[in-house]
């Protein structure tokens, strides 16, 4: 089935619509996204909702109700779910084509860099892409190493930090697991059930997005109890697959 058959023809006149959960921990970063954001997107037509879920009841957020923007803001009681922060916001999903999820503490460097991922996708007919992702604090997931200067058909799944999404394929998926609570395996979740409905997906390592690392919780939780619980969740639903992309079924993405 071809998802593009009836889109716009021109990349410039899509909409997109832009998901940002934030548990309001910085307002400038926030601000620098937002940014960064609107220069990456050129002409095109941008819906930007923020979801604000503070991360712990009993830590003290920034309230980001003050801040002088147009962007709708929906707030959410804690505790902090990428998961439940983006179904929320997907609910708003009218007529646009496409879904950018983008973490606060992400900024796209380049002017139309946004245009140039949907360029790439909508030539490579995929059902999501992500940037080359710099991160600032660590380079445990991928190393400086592993960047290429092209579109790599990764086996590994996207970093949910910045996906840029076709609607038609996150209605035909379904959405966000939200038993994949807090921070965790909720983008790799979503990325297995697309490729079984054969689905497939690129990094574009010509775009770089820079990613501070965990800083919209404010520290790394991957030790901690609610990224704990989303593993044993992946372990159970998925019982021999990794959830970073060793071996089966993963390679399908790039054998087809």
């Amino acid at each position: 089935m071809n998802l593009f058959l009836f889109r716009s023809s021109h990349p410039a006149d899509v909409r997109i619509l832009v998901i940002i959960p934030t548990a309001g921990i910085s307002r400038t970063m926030l601000r620098k996204c937002l940014r960064r954001l609107r220069r990456a997107a050129g002409r095109m037509e941008l819906k930007t909702i923020l979801v604000l879920c503070p991360y712990d009841p009993g830590r003290k957020q920034k309230v980001l109700t003050t801040m002088d923007t147009e962007d709708k803001l929906i707030c959410l009681p804690p505790p902090f779910s990428f998961a439940r922060s983006n179904n929320v916001a997907l609910a708003e999903l009218s007529d646009e084509e496409y879904v950018l999820f983008l973490n606060d503490d992400c900024f796209f460097r380049g002017r139309g860099d946004l245009l140039k991922l949907l360029k790439t996708m909508r030539e490579e007919n995929l059902a999501c892409i992500g940037p080359w992702l710099e991160h600032w604090q660590c380079h445990d997931e991928l190393p400086p190493e592993s960047r290429t200067d092209g579109t790599v058909y990764s086996p590994r799944p996207l970093i949910g930090a910045c996906i840029l999404w076709d609607a038609a394929w996150l209605k035909k998926t379904g959405f966000f697991d939200e038993l994949f609570s807090g921070y965790g395996m909720e983008e790799a979740d979503l990325l297995l059930r697309t490729l079984r409905q054969g689905g497939r997906w690129a990094r574009d390592d010509r775009i770089c997005v820079d990613h501070i690392h965990h800083a919209t919780v404010g520290e790394s939780i991957k030790s901690q109890e609610p990224h704990l619980r989303n593993l044993r969740r992946w372990q159970e639903k998925y019982p021999g697959i990794h959830s970073w992309g060793e071996g089966e079924p993963w390679a399908k993405n790039v054998c087809g």
